[in-house]
């Protein structure tokens, strides 16, 4: 009380005398019975002799709730909580003797009764003997009504069984409201039982009186204990407010529905009233329920740290978005089976119809034909509609021609790394230290363990071989053999295997390591094959060979950037004159938000919970190429997706060829630049009429085009495709030639200028030894923004190599450096 009231704070606590607190649990008890009893006598107060309803709900077989409904003296209806009533069967007729007694007590005539409401159990709206046709004898007008409490109820249990954390709170708070009533029954044959046991303890001697025969025991402390720690958690005051806002919405639906002047078109008014709130705290209402949380937190002098969920012990500080005042629309296409193409074409046709400027797609199934994939055909729609697409490149490299997103009206994007790095140190019995790569969160404390290798450890009862043990795979470790060891597995696995054979920890061995390093659901390392020769030998030649597993360390990666292994290569696999992909961001080691229900290793059994996790992939690049698209879009609403996209890539920093032989086909036009992006002083732009003319010149029928685009004007015999496919208006410029023969082609692209009105752009040109490259005209001048210029850039030479990197960089000497690609492709 005194928490909740700083008066009552201020008199029992600062002035009181030591003896006057009111502390002790049974004066505490007293009190709280007096408080039940005085709103116990308000409600009957407000019922008066009118007429009532009463809402019923058992729990457990053991305690009943009851519940007044009527109409209070403003008109209003009331449902107010009036007993909890201990029951020792729950038969109808004892039901119902339970509720005549608490009605009887408080003077409330059952004649004044109108109504009942239940739950659909048997014993409750029983036709015949149930409690509903017990009270229909003695008052035949006490009809059955709707419980909305309960309904409610059961509609938030029915969608918190979807929402882990939600159904955790739910499963967590029945169990509270058990415990604190002390489960009526148990409770009263418990203490029943503990005078039994003082009584003949007593007799015998053996203790002393003055003992409490109510008092807690330890095992009541402790289980108080684990209440007190749940109810006290971040995500447990989260839920409790979040449910009691949207808790209080529903009740004003409940209030309106039950009017009686309430007619059907101002119910449906009241309903839509009630999901436009719930809309409104959805979009915009968690700032104020944050301080809600807060406010609350401080009111119940909670002591806990908020930020704990968060603490993984890497990549500490301070998260942001790329454009943390962007919002972000999720439109869900994948499920455990998949990503099925309508469902993704729904999603761009949600998000087109939506008005979103900026769409995110980290997904593709592989090299296919524009007009095949669901990703290429809803992007192309999205551009028609002014909306540029990012894509992931792909995780198939490093093999030549792997990527899976590659449309040229679309962002393409490979992942490179940061300067973070981990490494996961193993150090044996013989004190030697092995310095491999994983993830590794687990601190063991310089704790040794047995070590076993795999093979020696066959699950043979279920036939698995020493071939199959070795790599560790789900369920080929023999559990007995395992338990509490440190495994060798000569492959890269996921650590379900060990996890499963409850293995302390597991090392790999394999060939290539260098970018592989992800989480596991035990403490373990990745290592090479000469280290892992190391470790096998010494289990061989130990009588008790031990180790343990050091948790990681964050490095600085003095290489970075460069392109990972993972990410697809090009070239373009469709369309090999458009270089693709067209820039790389950071996709290595990225802290990202993670959903605490989904487990960190992506193993279930993994029952870590963090809110945020290190993850690799393209699919992390893309996101922070989105990021920075929609930077720029903050900047230049008006321009087009091609203008974007061009931004993104001549402002793109030049990476290393010596790290990634591959070149443009691993990082295009180079590594992600945001702060550039908004100012790139020329823009390649592209209209619809140009990815006609492409798809045209890739020999895409009329029909073809007219079915896929939804534009019926298309007729590729009316427009000029001579050249079209390698004259598309592309930041960027790219020829293949057979191997050690003259080549010689000419590219035409209109640049417009959006840097300063009046300018002068010369061309800088570099190119390898055997490559002849000329721009004509080599100086651009501008006298007005928006202005377009085009010009010509011819490419002549001979080479045997299967990429020659050369670029072509338009520079005003002041401002503005716009930098395109150009690349010879030997196939």
């Amino acid at each position: 009380m005194a928490r909740c009231n700083i008066g009552i704070k201020n008199v029992v606590f600062d002035n009181a005398p030591g003896n006057a607190k009111y502390i002790a649990s049974s004066i505490q008890k007293e009190i709280l019975h007096i408080y039940a009893n005085k709103v116990r006598k308000l409600i009957r107060q407000e019922i008066g002799n009118n007429k009532y309803c009463i809402l019923v709900d058992e729990a457990n077989k053991e305690q009943m709730a009851i519940i007044l409904r009527y109409v209070d003296c403003y008109g209003f209806v009331r449902e107010r909580f009036f007993d909890m009533v201990n029951i020792s069967d729950t038969r109808a007729l004892t039901l119902k003797n339970e509720i005549t007694a608490v009605l009887g007590r408080h003077e409330l005539l059952v004649e004044n009764l109108r109504g009942q409401g239940y739950d659909g159990a048997s014993n409750m709206r029983g036709a015949w003997n149930g409690l509903q046709a017990l009270f229909l004898q003695d008052c035949p007008y006490a009809y059955y009504v709707h419980c909305f409490a309960h309904r409610l109820q059961l509609a938030l249990n029915g969608a918190a069984k979807e929402v882990k954390y939600v159904w955790l709170f739910f499963s967590m708070l029945n169990e509270i409201v058990n415990y604190m009533s002390a489960s009526a029954k148990r409770h009263s044959e418990l203490v029943l039982r503990r005078k039994y046991e003082i009584h003949e303890l007593l007799m015998d001697g053996e203790l002393e009186t003055e003992i409490d025969e109510n008092g807690p025991t330890q095992q009541f402390r402790s289980e108080a204990y684990k209440y007190l720690v749940a109810i006290t958690s971040f995500e447990f005051v989260f839920i409790l407010l979040l449910m009691k806002k949207v808790m209080g919405i529903t009740d004003f639906v409940c209030q309106a529905l039950q009017k009686k002047n309430q007619d059907i078109v101002n119910a449906l008014n009241y309903v839509s009233q009630s999901k436009y709130q719930l809309q409104t705290l959805r979009d915009g209402g968690w700032d104020e329920l944050f301080e809600e949380i807060i406010s609350f937190v401080n009111d119940m002098i909670l002591r806990y740290d908020m930020s704990a969920p968060y603490k993984h012990g890497f990549g500490l500080g301070t998260a942001r978005g790329g454009v943390p005042s962007a919002r972000i629309a999720v439109y869900k296409v994948c499920w455990s089976d998949g990503c099925d193409d309508a469902d993704v074409l729904a999603a761009f046709d949600d998000a087109i119809a939506d008005g979103v400027d900026i769409i995110s797609a980290s997904l593709g199934r592989g090299p296919l034909d524009y007009f095949k994939s669901a990703m290429a055909i809803g992007s192309f729609h999205a551009t028609r509609k002014g909306i540029l697409t990012s894509n992931s490149a792909g995780n198939r490299g490093p093999q030549p021609s792997t990527l899976t997103n590659f449309a040229p009206w679309s962002l393409s994007v490979a992942a490179s790394t940061i300067d973070r790095t981990f490494s996961t140190k193993v150090r044996l019995g013989n004190d030697h230290i092995y310095e491999g790569i994983s993830i590794n969160s687990f601190d063991l404390k310089n704790q040794t363990f047995p070590l076993i290798y795999g093979g020696d450890a066959a699950n043979t009862s279920d036939r698995f071989s020493s071939s199959k043990a070795r790599y560790c795979i789900t369920d080929s470790l023999d559990k007995n053999l395992v338990k509490g060891k440190i495994v060798l597995c000569d492959l890269l696995t996921s650590g379900e295997g060990p996890l499963l054979a409850r293995a302390g920890g597991f090392l790999m061995q394999v060939p290539q390591a260098r970018d592989l390093a992800r989480s596991f659901p035990l403490p373990a390392s990745l290592l090479s094959l000469d280290q892992g020769s190391d470790i096998y030998k010494y289990i061989n030649s130990s009588r008790e060979p031990i180790g343990t597993i050091f948790k990681s360390n964050e490095v600085n990666g003095k290489l970075a950037p460069y392109i990972t292994d993972f990410s697809s290569r090009g070239p373009n696999p469709i369309s090999p004159k458009i270089l693709k992909p067209d820039l790389a961001a950071p996709g290595v080691y990225i802290l990202a938000a993670w959903p605490p229900i989904a487990p960190v290793s992506g193993i279930e059994e993994d029952d870590r919970v963090f809110k945020f996790n290190i993850i690799s992939g393209t699919s992390m690049a893309c996101p922070h190429a989105t990021a920075a698209a929609a930077y720029v879009k903050s900047f230049q609403p008006s321009w087009t997706p091609a203008a974007i996209r061009s931004s993104l890539i001549t402002t793109a920093k030049p990476m290393r060829s010596d790290l990634n032989p591959e070149a443009e086909f691993a990082y295009g036009s180079g590594l992600l630049n945001p702060l550039k992006a908004p100012f790139p002083g020329l823009i390649y732009d592209i209209d619809e009429l140009d990815y006609v003319k492409f798809l045209c010149g890739e020999g895409y029928t009329t029909k073809l085009l007219q079915i896929v685009t939804g534009i019926n004007s298309i007729s590729c015999s009316e427009v000029n495709i001579n050249g079209t496919v390698s004259d598309l208006n592309y930041p960027s410029f790219i020829i293949s030639s057979p191997p050690s023969e003259s080549f010689s082609h000419v590219f035409h692209r209109t640049v417009t200028n959006v840097g300063s009105p009046t300018s002068r752009y010369k061309a800088n040109l570099a190119a390898p030894f055997g490559i002849n490259i000329t721009v004509e005209p080599s100086v651009l001048t501008f006298t007005s923004l928006n202005q377009k210029q085009s010009f010509m850039l011819k490419i002549q030479g001979k080479t045997d190599k299967f990429i020659v990197s050369a670029s072509l960089l338009w520079d005003d000497g002041v401002n503005f450096q716009v930098r395109s690609p150009i690349v010879v492709h030997v196939p």
